[in-house]
């Protein structure tokens, strides 16, 4: 969607569908493209769009143009709610960003055990600065690096085990105990 200059502008758990492993994006009414509304004619982006936990900061402080990246902030906070089971708190209220809540809710990844991969994605999805937010793109190919490169080393960790005969095995009990118990016994 993003790639085609297209946001959805109402990501929250209610408008993703997951089935047997696959996930979708449902209810596109509020979708928009998103180019230079002037330019073509359409009026200013409206700033009621997303429910309101899942709202990035420069929807709540009324920016009448916006980009794609609303949508970015909004799949964290998804992600979030997922990790934690419940809505994040606003982030976002009159007397500005609280940046010591989006804090205390990384911490809180870290006391439920979230993966690093998990906090690196949310690291970069809730981004105050949507210029400094990243993109989708740039999120999937982190992930893909990471998860690819810790299973490249896993597997080349068990080719150098293999080749210089480091097999880890499960020493039996006897084995453990060595001679000097063995001969006590016997």
């Amino acid at each position: 969607m993003h790639a085609c200059g297209v946001a959805h502008r109402d990501i929250s758990p209610n408008n993703l569908l997951l089935r047997h492993g696959d996930l979708k994006i449902a209810d596109l009414g509020m979708a928009r493209v998103m180019c230079d509304s002037q330019e073509i004619g359409l009026p200013a982006f409206t700033l009621y769009v997303t429910t309101k936990p899942y709202r990035a900061p420069e929807l709540i402080r009324g920016l009448a143009t916006y980009s794609t990246q609303i949508d970015v902030w909004s799949a964290g906070c998804v992600i979030f709610e997922l990790l934690t089971g419940r809505p994040p708190p606003e982030l976002c209220t009159e007397q500005g960003f609280e940046r010591e809540r989006l804090r205390g809710m990384l911490s809180e990844l870290d006391a439920r055990g979230a993966s690093e991969v998990e906090k690196m994605l949310l690291r970069g999805m809730l981004v105050e600065d949507p210029a400094e937010r990243e993109t989708c793109e740039s999120l999937l190919r982190k992930v893909w690096q990471t998860t690819v490169g810790e299973a490249e080393a896993a597997i080349q960790r068990r080719a150098v085990e293999a080749a210089f005969g480091l097999e880890r095995r499960q020493d039996t009990e006897e084995e453990a105990e060595g001679p000097a118990i063995k001969r006590r016994r016997a």
